[in-house]
């Protein structure tokens, strides 16, 4: 079999593709010199890239895997004495590429201490607008929907259950941090989250005062559902269905990013259809909005 023994790109994709791969032929711990005998990337080249090797395997989703010592502040505070400002804020804007982009996530993903980013531009935000980057909003609350509706946008990206590093990455717009400070654990917030599915499920529809009778006898129209727009349960269980994935097309999250699903209604709710899981189906937001006016209109 003829293959090159190195790496055609060293971008950061290609790094995390390559660490994964080697992961898989390695049980257990997944130390720099293992790694060195089976990958085509130095692990040097992980250190420089990401800032440690236990950076690099959270990154990669494997963090579990990782038996050296932990980086201290200290440490990330020694390491940065020898950037630049304009380093660091190439720093800040690698880090906001891959995650979500708060002190937390930004120690996670950096061998730099957020603490030195504050000491030395005055305050987090004003580093992040020096880096032309939108300040975190620390004082906002998110509802319960909020949490709710963000891990379904994450699980249906990733066609299975999210793990907690991975609610540090795009699409989440919530941290893990986040959830863990709501619900005491990621755990319990992934037990909140199936509790609100199958409650929200099995919700009956809405109980709306009957319509008046009008004065003359006008055509009829269909009957309609009440409920028009589809449960947070319910379109979770449509997506999980139809496996994520859009039925028309093939389109999923997994396979492209930009990808957004939708739960559609086959018979339009406009004309009688029920919001059913026997009248709903899962189409990705192409398929959806092309689907136009003269035929069923978009939910």
């Amino acid at each position: 079999m003829f293959e090159l023994s190195r790496l055609l790109s060293y971008d950061d994709a290609s790094l995390i593709a390559e660490l994964r791969r080697v992961a898989k032929l390695v049980n257990g711990v997944l130390t720099q010199a293992e790694f060195r005998k089976r990958s085509k990337a130095s692990p040097s080249i992980y250190r420089r890239r990401f800032g440690s090797w236990e950076t690099a395997l959270i990154r990669a989703g494997f963090g579990d895997r990782y038996s050296g010592r932990s980086i201290s502040d200290k440490m990330r505070r020694h390491t940065a004495r020898g950037f630049s400002d304009d380093q660091l804020l190439d720093e800040l804007r690698r880090v906001a590429a891959i995650a979500t982009l708060t002190t937390e996530t930004f120690n996670e993903h950096s061998a730099v201490s957020a603490s030195v980013i504050r000491r030395r531009f005055g305050t987090w935000n004003h580093a992040l607008k020096r880096a032309g980057l939108s300040p975190t909003n620390h004082g906002r609350r998110y509802s319960d929907s909020d949490y709710y509706e963000n891990l379904l946008l994450v699980w249906s990206h990733l066609g299975r259950q999210p793990s907690y590093n991975e609610m540090n990455l795009p699409p989440s717009r919530i941290t893990a941090g986040g959830y863990e400070k709501k619900w005491g654990t990621w755990r319990k917030a992934l037990l909140a989250f199936i509790a609100q599915v199958s409650a929200s499920e099995q919700r009956p529809a809405e109980n709306l005062p009957p319509p008046l009778a009008p004065p003359v006898p006008y055509p009829q129209s269909p009957e309609r559902d009440p409920r028009r727009k589809v449960p947070l349960g319910l379109r979770f269980q449509i997506f999980q269905r139809d496996q994520f994935t859009c039925v028309l097309c093939g389109a999923s999250p997994a396979k492209g990013a930009m990808t957004q699903l939708h739960a559609d209604h086959i018979i339009p709710w406009s004309k009688g259809g029920k919001t059913a899981r026997d009248n709903l189906r899962t189409l990705c937001d192409a398929c959806n909005i092309g689907r136009g006016n003269a035929a069923q209109p978009r939910d």
